[in-house]
Formats: C-alpha cells, structure tokens, sequence
C-alpha cells in the first residue's frame, strides 16, 4: 500500500471512531460518557498518525496525542494550534476503558466530540493545502 493509501486508511478509521462516538452520543440512553471520550480520543490519535504517515513519518506506539502533535509540529508549527486540544483529550486514551473515579458530564463529551472535530478539520485543511500545493509544482522534465 502506498503511503498516501495507508494515511487514508488511518483517516478513514478516525472517521469510523468518531463516527461510533457520535451515534453513541445521539442513540444510546444512557449514554455511555466515558466511551464516547475514549472514542474521541481515538479518532484524534489516528488523525495525528495519517498525517504523520501522509509526511512520510513512521508514528511511534504511543496514545499520547500531547507527543503526537509535537511530532507533527517537526513537520507543520501550524500543529502548536492543537497542542491544547490534544492535551485535553490525552486523559480520555487509557482512563475510560476501565472501572475508575472518572467524573466525566454530558458538557465534557460534547466538548470532546468539538475537540474532535477540530482535528478533523485542521487535518484535512492542512491535507488539502498539500494536495494544492503538490498539483501546482512544476512537474521534472
């Protein structure tokens, strides 16, 4: 698989996370809080990995998106805009799967669910600017 197919791959399956937390979110009763945020997270994660694998990158085995988006700021600073967002998701990556203390609201999944999709739409914007970029450059003769 190239490398811009398996960077879609990632995507396509940050897509299906968030796609799973906002069903969850809209259908389930009661709504399960803190798998919506773990799934939030994931969706953030794997977005971070595309990208890094879309520049070429090999991303490391972590769930710390606080390191995935320094990573991605080697590549792009533009990723400095996220740091804050990726630090606030980071806590949902282990905690929720389990039996804890956790207090998570609605209020705080419907901010992850928007923490998400701020991702989503940084990510593609900086995808689309590259694909822009790489369709004007002169082509080698």
């Amino acid at each position: 698989m190239s490398v811009i197919g398996n960077a879609s791959e990632w995507r396509r399956f940050a897509q299906m996370d968030y796609d799973l937390a906002m069903h969850a979110f809209l259908h389930m009763h009661p709504k399960p809080l803190e798998l919506i945020c773990y799934h939030c997270h994931q969706a953030v994660e794997k977005l971070l990995k595309s990208y890094m694998i879309a520049m070429g990158d090999d991303p490391p085995m972590t769930h710390d998106l606080r390191l995935l988006c320094k990573l991605c700021m080697n590549d792009a600073e533009r990723f400095a805009d996220l740091a804050q967002t990726c630090n606030l998701l980071t806590n949902y990556g282990v905690q929720p799967r389990y039996p804890n203390d956790m207090e998570l609201t609605e209020g705080d999944t419907e901010l992850a669910l928007r923490r998400a999709e701020t991702v989503f739409s940084f990510c593609d914007s900086i995808i689309s600017e590259m694909d822009k970029e790489a369709s004007h450059a002169p082509a080698n003769q």
